[in-house]
């Protein structure tokens, strides 16, 4: 009888532990499945995320090597794609008198017409020539191997057709002209300029003298003086591009009445045998060569490797055509995470004519990189006072008072109640102020008298390649 109830008392302890066994199995089960489960979603999560952050690194890829509205390549492919030609020639297209078109039909209607000369460019040239759009006003074209006389056959023909057919938009029948530089390759062991840089140096002759002008780069054009240094400068400034060796400078912003420094502007510079070339040269250089955008790209991206491991506030300039690219929110974004850099680190110079401009589509750009974060100057204030209600639309924390204003404000008595006039009206508009070229204590003695907020000059410091 003992026996049994100890036999019993074991089958039930038996039965009970195989019970638990299997809930602990189950449970197991049930938890692993759960793992699973929540490994499943966060390998998917991250899955998505990186696939939706390789398609925006893709966007932004595409978007800075491409024209933002025709889509076609732009300066930075073309200069890749002339490296990889031993004979080739540039053709230089400049849309003449585009702000009487847009004065006249209208943002939209100038958009339109330039996607439709897009595509009547890229469906008519031929098989061994290739379409890029520089700027909103300027196309290349670089014929590979061209045959005799092919460069000017192609001009012609374009300068020809656009101007007995005009384009039909809407209701309205638009001529284009264009004025034309041809640079032709040549084996010259006496000439240092590239097709590219001869390209534009006729461009550039072409619109000094007439618009609607087709010329082919000769040696002459680069012996007239200015010629013979701006071409020199454009084949420095796109070989320093080509082997990312621009040289970005830091000159320092100080607080006026504490003389300490805030933060760093960072300025372009590009040198030759005999030194770094003048400010104003190279952006000249910049400018006659389309090349702005691929300056500030790469400005952008040595600076803030520069600034990575330092807590310092520094500014960038901003060109209107970088906005036109309208890749800029999302390639700083990139850079700031890259780089872990503080937005409100980082203060983007915008010039004022850029800032009043009647086109919302910059101002919202503008507005927008405001609202992530981001610092809005606005450079060269007082230029284009006469429109300076316009600034109430920006959402701008400083403004900079152009450099012309400052430089003799202890002597200049029109230039010192010009001055005044903008701090009181910037102050209205709850922007604190920089002045530019403070180069002297007297002049120093005047900025602070009239309550700026902050100081650049040389006084202070000149710009150096290390801080």
């Amino acid at each position: 009888m003992i026996f049994k109830d100890i036999t019993k008392l074991v089958n039930e302890k038996d039965l009970t532990l195989y019970k638990s066994f299997i809930f602990l199995f189950i449970a197991f089960i049930l938890c692993f499945i759960a793992i699973s489960n929540i490994v499943s979603f966060f390998v998917s999560y991250i899955t998505k995320k990186e696939g939706e952050l390789d398609e925006k690194t893709k966007e932004l890829y595409f978007n800075s090597r491409h024209n933002e509205l025709t889509k076609l390549p732009n300066s930075s492919v073309m200069n890749e794609a002339a490296l990889s030609h031993e004979n080739y020639s540039v053709l230089m297209l400049n849309v003449d008198n585009v702000e009487i078109l847009r004065t006249t039909y209208g943002k939209e209607i100038v958009e339109v017409v330039f996607l439709e000369i897009a595509n009547l460019l890229e469906r008519n040239i031929t098989s061994n020539a290739m379409l890029y759009h520089m700027s909103e006003e300027e196309f290349a074209i670089i014929i590979n191997n061209p045959k005799d006389n092919q460069e000017m056959m192609i001009c012609s023909q374009i300068k020809a057709y656009f101007e007995h057919t005009p384009l039909c938009i809407e209701d309205f029948k638009i001529h284009v002209q264009f004025s034309m530089g041809i640079g032709i390759h040549k084996e010259d062991v006496h000439s240092k300029l590239n097709v590219f840089s001869k390209a534009n140096i006729a461009l550039v002759e072409a619109k000094h003298r007439a618009k609607g002008l087709i010329l082919i780069y000769n040696d002459e054009m680069s012996r007239s003086g200015s010629y013979t240094q701006l071409a020199k400068n454009i084949a420095i400034l796109q070989n320093d591009l080509e082997n990312e060796s621009l040289t970005p400078f830091y000159q320092p912003i100080v607080d006026t009445y504490t003389q300490e420094i805030v933060k760093y502007e960072v300025l372009a510079r590009i040198k030759d045998e005999s030194g770094f070339i003048s400010p104003h040269m190279f952006m000249e250089a910049a400018e006659v060569s389309g090349l702005q955008t691929a300056v500030t790209k790469q400005i952008i991206q040595k600076s803030f490797k520069y600034f990575a491991s330092k807590d310092i506030a520094f500014s960038i300039n901003i060109t209107k055509h970088v906005l036109i690219a309208k890749y800029l929110p999302q390639f700083l974004e990139l850079k700031t995470k890259a780089h872990k850099i503080k937005p409100q680190n980082v203060t983007l110079e915008i010039l004022e004519d850029i800032a009043i401009e009647d086109n919302e589509e910059m101002i919202e750009q503008i507005n927008h990189l405001h609202s992530l974060g981001y610092v809005i100057a606005i450079d060269d204030f007082g230029v284009e006072s006469s429109n300076i209600s316009k600034l109430s639309d920006l959402e701008a924390d400083f403004i900079k008072i152009d450099g012309t204003f400052i430089k003799d404000i202890d002597t200049n008595k029109k230039h010192l109640h010009i001055v005044e006039s903008l701090v009181f009206m910037a102050k209205k508009l709850d922007m604190q102020i920089v002045a530019e070229f403070v180069h002297s204590q007297s002049v120093y003695d005047v900025v602070k008298e009239l309550g700026i907020d902050y100081c650049q000059g040389y006084y202070f410091s000149e710009p150096k390649e290390n801080i």
